[in-house]
């Protein structure tokens, strides 16, 4: 019996010294620190690799942006015959030198430009959207000389109404030779027949509305988005700055960095 706190004081430092030497060898265990070392790498590189999403996200996102809101992004495409003959003169016109060079070629664009309304104004009112697409470019339009401006298509942008007008009868023993619905648009004092499409085709009458467009005489494509992504030939007049992208309604102009 006087041994006995002796033996359990020894078995007690045995346990002690056995959990201590398992600590020590699982400290120096190499597989320990691989599972450490794999543990802090996914937690340092999880936020890395979750964010790389969202700038991917962001970067397509502002592409679309582009895409929709813009204005010819079929210019460089495949094109019929006359928008393709009249692209092509716009080329060698911007190649030559200024002076005599360019004058030598100004009857020829005159006639180009003007045989490429009737295609146009088709699209405008059968396909407004593909007629926004195929415009010419700003940075095209500042270079061309006003004889040739006179024949293409006109820009259009600002505050302005957009009605929604439906002809519900006619009077008896008469036939409907037009459309049951027509919209019309009044930007700056000056009417047009609109041509919608997209997010435009559901709407009603819309007073102080921003709308844009291209037109031909009294036709007008609206354009679907009430914002307008300026175009390269349009940033310099806009305002000055770094910022990458512009958009214009309502008749200000915004940048987005």
């Amino acid at each position: 019996m006087k041994n006995q706190p002796r033996w359990k004081r020894l078995c007690v430092a045995m346990v002690l010294l056995g959990s201590m030497g398992g600590l020590a060898l699982w400290r120096t265990n190499p597989a320990s620190e691989v599972v450490k070392e794999r543990v802090v790498r996914t937690e340092i590189a999880a936020p890395v690799e979750a964010s790389a999403p969202s700038r991917t996200v962001e970067v397509s996102v502002l592409d679309q942006l582009r895409e929709r809101a813009g204005y010819a992004q079929r210019w460089d495409r495949e094109l019929t015959v006359s928008q393709a003959a009249f692209r092509d003169w716009t080329k060698r016109y911007l190649a030559a030198a200024a002076g005599a060079p360019r004058a030598s070629l100004e009857a020829e664009g005159v006639a180009l430009a003007r045989a490429r309304r009737p295609e146009l104004l088709r699209l405008i009112k059968l396909d407004p959207a593909s007629a926004l697409a195929v415009t010419v470019p700003m940075t095209v339009r500042r270079e061309l000389p006003v004889a040739v401006l006179a024949e293409l298509e006109a820009r259009i942008a600002g505050t302005g109404d957009l009605t929604r007008i439906v002809e519900c009868g006619h009077p008896p023993g008469t036939v409907r030779t037009g459309p049951d619905e027509w919209r019309s648009v009044e930007v700056g004092g000056v009417a047009y027949w609109a041509h919608t499409y997209g997010r435009r085709e559901p709407q009603l009458t819309k007073i102080g509305a921003s709308l844009h467009g291209i037109a031909l005489g009294r036709d007008l494509a609206l354009h679907e988005s009430p914002v307008r992504m300026l175009e390269a030939g349009e940033r310099a007049e806009a305002a000055s700055g770094s910022s990458r992208v512009w958009a214009a309604a309502f008749d200000r102009t915004w940048g987005f960095a």
